[in-house]
């Protein structure tokens, strides 16, 4: 019962759009003009899961 009151609260695992990551991690990108996207800066160690690159126009 305390497991299922548990999971019931937490919401569960609720995923961010790649926009949103870059919106809360502004210094860790920059702006690549030529294609019109964020590239995640030279340098940084992230898990597999950080988005390298994030395509800001459609």
């Amino acid at each position: 019962m305390h497991e299922q009151a548990s999971l019931e609260l937490s919401g569960g695992r609720k995923t961010i759009s790649n926009r949103a990551y870059r919106d809360w991690n502004k210094s860790a990108y920059k702006y690549d003009s030529k294609n019109k996207s964020y590239r995640l800066k030279d340098g940084l160690i992230v898990g597999r899961d950080v988005p390298k690159i994030i395509r800001w126009t459609f």
